[in-house]
């Protein structure tokens, strides 16, 4: 087994030791209130194991909260049951040459979650069970996400070409009927994916490597970029932008010259359902929800003259690099993008700057991956939220 995997089962992991033979792919998914809709989900992946005749471990973590109510414990309830049902007739099968391999994780009694425990924990425990097992590709789906025919296939190829990272494209199923509700759902969804997927091609061109969406069913990782990475983020909310930022800082690290695409794209699509939830305390299904309760919602949306600052950043710091000044860098940020500057003045940016240049003087390109590591999505996302309140 890698060191580095060695290390992460037994320091951060939740299983530390292997319990049986795991598939080479793993696709890791939390259940909380999904049933019989992901019955559906799970057909998709066993058409989509056919077509590509490649067998998958689909690892299950039927989860809720400790003070759920009776509707979502009885739901986990039959949840449970019907995969246990599944696993006992493949067991049971003389031949028991089934391509979609099961595992269920029940943590929905005695080891149910606490309040601070949500789907980041979820996605961990799945993550982790798998690695500890053998899996060699760790792909995040979600509960509700159908999958197409050709998405096991480039979950091979992802192996085969020895891949570390990679995305996918997603397309939010809309509803097939005409009642009001169903519209009001469908136009949200759809300016929830122009605002995700604009935002991500603003972000790509103001030359951050921190551009691709958020969105959890879109993760593929390696087992060793999981492990340098430490695992899924326990978040309630979130646990997707935090641990692609890792892995993109980790890509960038080991090799400079994918700053400006770090990510590998696989050809294939995930369709998440369209419907409103308060599994989560924001996202998608908040904000569905909200609508359907009669509330306005807006996307935050950001102006081109909040990115234009961003990018003109960036700009200054590659310009300044390529001459060897990069200790000018907060000098020329205050005279060229100015209400941005403020926002990294006062959140401590240009604090540790002389030092980091002073770290990677030998190197014009170890630079550049530490100014990116400086600048990240998550100061980036901060930065874009007070250059709207402050910039008229």
């Amino acid at each position: 087994m890698k060191d580095t995997i060695k290390k992460y089962l037994e320091k951060k992991s939740i299983f530390k030791t292997k319990t049986f033979d795991c598939s080479e792919i793993a696709v890791c998914i939390p259940i909380c209130n999904e049933y019989p809709n992901f019955m559906s989900v799970l057909k998709t992946l066993a058409i989509s194991c056919a077509v590509a005749n490649q067998q998958v471990q689909v690892v299950c973590c039927v989860n809720n909260k400790k003070n759920c109510n009776n509707e979502i414990l009885e739901n986990n309830f039959k949840m449970i049951y019907e995969l246990n049902r599944i696993l006992k007739k493949e067991n049971q099968s003389e031949e028991n040459n089934s391509l979609l391999k099961i595992s269920v994780l029940d943590f929905t009694k005695e080891n149910s979650f606490t309040e601070k425990q949500g789907v980041g924990w979820a996605r961990k425990i799945t993550m982790d069970y798998a690695l500890a097992n053998g899996a060699k590709v760790l792909a995040c789906l979600d509960a509700d996400t159908f999958v197409d025919e050709n998405y096991v296939a480039q979950l091979k190829r992802f192996k085969d070409e020895k891949m570390e990272y990679a995305t996918m494209d997603f397309y939010h199923k809309r509803i097939d009927d005409e009642n009001q509700n169903s519209i009001q759902l469908n136009s949200a969804i759809q300016d929830y994916e122009d605002y995700i997927k604009n935002h991500s091609m603003n972000l790509r061109n103001c030359g951050t490597p921190f551009f691709y969406p958020a969105l959890g069913c879109v993760i593929v990782c390696s087992d060793k970029m999981y492990a340098e990475c430490g695992g899924m983020k326990n978040k309630l909310a979130g646990e997707d932008f935090y641990f692609i930022q890792e892995m993109i800082k980790n890509v960038i690290n080991k090799n400079p010259d994918k700053i400006s695409f770090p990510i590998e794209f696989l050809d294939t699509q995930v369709k998440p359902a369209t419907r409103f939830s308060d599994r989560v305390i924001f996202g998608t299904g908040q904000a569905l929800k909200k609508i359907v309760e009669g509330e306005t919602v807006k996307y935050n949306t950001f102006c081109q003259e909040h990115y234009l600052q961003i990018k003109n950043f960036i700009n200054v710091f590659n310009d300044l690099n390529k001459k060897n000044f990069p200790l000018n860098l907060q000098r020329e940020a205050k005279k060229t993008c100015k209400e941005l500057y403020y926002f990294l003045y006062e959140d401590g940016f240009f604090s540790d700057w002389d030092s980091i240049v002073a770290n990677n003087k030998k190197s014009s390109k170890k630079l550049t991956v530490a100014f990116h590591c400086k600048f990240d999505g998550l100061k980036i996302i901060r930065a874009l939220h007070y250059l709207q309140k402050t910039m008229q």
